[in-house]
């Protein structure tokens, strides 16, 4: 996925992770390039430069096809808040791995360094996506610390804050994947089909 060089990509970029890809297709399909069976070079890429650095949102649609079973994880990531460079990614996650609820993660910079003991919840529930779910992850550092307020198909699900020493306050939206190998494993066919970004 390029959109016309607007956005950077995990391995193009950040050299330690993979890039993602893109097909063409009303509506297109977002996935990963590689399995992550050794390390956490998840598939990667983010907006920089076009949107509010500290409010902004991304919003992905889940593509599940009917009867996939992953033979192990399997996640679709939305990405707020993220900023890098060679050897050097930071960013907010909301992970949807299949059949688990919403686990957010914090990524600290090098390879393998993040955090998921980093937030406090403000207000509801953690909750699972299904085939054709709309999610909508909302970043907002102007009080100082990120809030990220996470919406499922046009309803408010949870809001959290991170007010640790190595909270983000400054980025860009994206979209993630994390997929490990096994017979049936299959980039597309949990993955996302549509991608959208913007200020908040």
């Amino acid at each position: 996925m390029s959109l016309g060089g607007l956005v950077k990509q995990g391995l193009a970029d950040g050299v330690d992770w993979s890039n993602t890809q893109s097909t063409a297709g009303s509506p297109g399909s977002c996935y990963a390039t590689a399995f992550n069976d050794s390390t956490d070079n998840d598939s990667i890429m983010w907006m920089p430069g076009v949107f509010s650095t500290t409010k902004h949102y991304s919003q992905i649609t889940i593509h599940k096809a009917a009867g996939y079973t992953a033979p192990s994880t399997h996640e679709v990531e939305c990405h707020v808040g993220t900023t890098g460079s060679a050897h050097s990614i930071k960013s907010y996650e909301m992970d949807f791995g299949i059949g688990l609820n919403l686990q957010p993660v914090r990524w600290d910079g090098a390879i393998n360094a993040f955090t998921t003991n980093c937030f406090t919840v403000l207000s509801g529930n953690f909750f699972s996506v299904a085939d054709g779910d709309v999610v909508k992850t909302v970043f907002d550092s102007s009080s100082g610390s990120p809030v990220i307020t996470v919406f499922l198909n046009g309803v408010q699900q949870i809001q959290m804050t991170d007010t640790t020493a190595g909270k983000l306050t400054t980025g860009a939206p994206g979209v993630g994947f994390f997929i490990r190998s096994g017979t049936g494993a299959d980039f597309t066919r949990y993955c996302i089909s549509d991608w959208a970004c913007g200020n908040a």
